[in-house]
């Protein structure tokens, strides 16, 4: 540039140029730089790095795209595709953005700040409640760099709310609503009394409805003679139908499509699946969330619910059985033998045991299994080993393979002995304890109680409930013991 007074041209200093006959020197546009003392126009930086004005070499990544990871100036202008990556999907790359400081939407949340991946929040039954709970960190992401590599994963979330996708309530004993808002949990106290009383209750009008319907003078009476004259045409219109073979197929249909979202993170179409989702929740038998929601209960004590309040409402219903033979027993004569009339008692309502088992097992195994249902989120930065921190499906607050994780798993190990594998060995020994007598079509008292395992199959397939239980159990419960990112 030449200078009044001077006899001859200066040189500009890197990061300025000047045009022919120009009198000053003027600063590189943004994007563009000078290396060199004189140079006499400035270089566009290499794709896809930028610059400040004045440059004297292009060291940080231009819109739409990252760093992946600090290096000397030097070392990031002579390999950019290596240091500059391309804006994650649904992320915010400005200039100069690095990977702690990508900017993330609201409606989507990532793991650490130095995961590339971001996840989008679901709404939980609300109405974009995925926005409004995932506050995202556009507001300033490079001055919130500090915060986010101090909070980590909870930056991105709204006031209130922690955890993966901010799901969970940041206040104790709260639990989410709509997908937006927390609301404090109900004392258990008074869950537990009712959920007690459901099952006394269901025992009771269980009880009342058999004595009512086995006393046959009552057909004559006015009010409730109506009732059970229904009833027995009912019951006689479904038998000669052959409706329980129907039934059991439609109801082991529905019994795996209503768990395809929980367990293989699938969906059918609302339309199919409006009303079974209800359905759902009632055979889980997961009483305590209907007086307590998930979040106000661990899942571990929501298994335990889950698991034994069955077994309970099974053995009073064959107690019963055995109270009323007994009963009866005390006024014969002559009086057989107590334990042969104490069988009878179990087997008169070993039916309705069959049913329930029939009914529950898959949907109580399918929530023991879920013990082991983990969501995967990245952590590790793309050019590193992959790492990921794994959280409960069920719980969210629960990370997996934390020593709150294994004390959960321990109790669903001995729930799977209980349930999924005791059922099937209940199933199997049943029978094969009516081999006999049904090949030669001599039916006895077992055979007569067990009739709802082989009644709709032709004798020499008499056995195929219990190869159809192990394929429900497979298909709702044990695939989850596979690991996810093996699946």
């Amino acid at each position: 540039a030449a200078t009044a007074g001077l006899s001859k041209c200066e040189r500009c200093e890197p990061g300025t140029t000047s045009g022919v006959g120009s009198s000053a020197c003027s600063e590189c546009a943004a994007g563009t730089y000078a290396a060199n003392p004189g140079q006499g126009q400035c270089v566009p930086c290499p794709y896809p790095l930028g610059s400040e004005r004045g440059a004297v070499i292009c060291s940080f990544c231009q819109k739409d795209f990252y760093l992946l990871q600090s290096a000397d100036p030097i070392e990031i202008f002579s390999s950019p595709t290596d240091y500059c990556k391309p804006c994650p999907p649904s992320a915010e790359c400005s200039d100069n953005t690095a990977l702690a400081t990508i900017g993330v939407p609201a409606g989507y949340w990532r793991a650490s700040p130095s995961s590339a991946v971001l996840t989008a929040c679901r709404d939980f039954g609300g109405d974009r409640a995925g926005e409004a709970r995932c506050a995202g960190n556009e507001r300033g992401a490079k001055q919130a760099s500090r915060r986010l590599e101090e909070a980590g994963s909870d930056e991105y979330c709204a006031p209130g709310f922690t955890g993966p996708e901010c799901q969970l309530c940041a206040a104790e004993n709260h639990y989410l609503v709509d997908g937006d808002e927390c609301k404090e949990c109900a004392p258990r106290g008074a869950a537990a009394g009712r959920i007690a009383g459901i099952v006394l209750g269901l025992c009771v009008a269980c009880g009342l409805t058999v004595w009512a319907y086995s006393m046959t003078a009552w057909r004559k009476k006015t009010f409730i003679g109506p009732l059970l004259r229904f009833a027995d045409r009912s019951v006689k219109y479904y038998v000669g139908g052959g409706m329980t073979a129907k039934v059991k197929i439609l109801f082991g249909f529905y019994q795996i499509s209503t768990v395809l979202s929980s367990t293989y993170s699938a969906r059918l179409p609302d339309k199919y699946t409006s009303w079974t989702d209800n359905l759902a929740n009632t055979i889980s038998i997961d009483w305590s969330g209907f007086f307590l929601p998930e979040q106000c209960l661990g899942y571990g004590e929501r298994l335990v619910v889950s698991a034994l309040s069955p077994v309970v409402l099974i053995a009073l219903l064959m107690g019963t059985g055995i109270a009323l033979r007994l009963h009866v027993w005390r006024t014969a004569s002559p009086r057989p033998k107590l334990w042969a009339e104490a069988a009878l008692g179990l087997l008169d309502l070993t039916p309705a045991g069959l049913v329930l088992i029939f009914c529950f097992v898959p949907s109580i195994s399918a929530s023991i299994f879920r013990s082991w249902s983990c969501q995967a989120y990245t952590i590790s930065p793309p050019n590193e080993p992959l790492e990921q921190v794994s959280y409960m499906r069920q719980d969210a607050s629960v990370e997996c393979g934390t020593e709150d994780h294994e004390s959960i798993t321990d109790v669903a190990v001995g729930f799977i002995v209980l349930w999924p594998v005791g059922s099937l060995v209940l199933f199997t020994s049943l029978l094969a304890a009516c081999y006999k007598p049904l090949q030669a079509k001599s039916p006895n008292a077992l055979t007569r109680a067990t009739a709802f395992l082989h009644r709709e199959y032709e004798k020499t397939w008499y056995w195929w409930e219990a190869v159809e239980l192990a394929r429900k159990l497979v298909l709702t419960g044990f695939v989850l013991l596979i690991p996810e990112k093996n699946a």
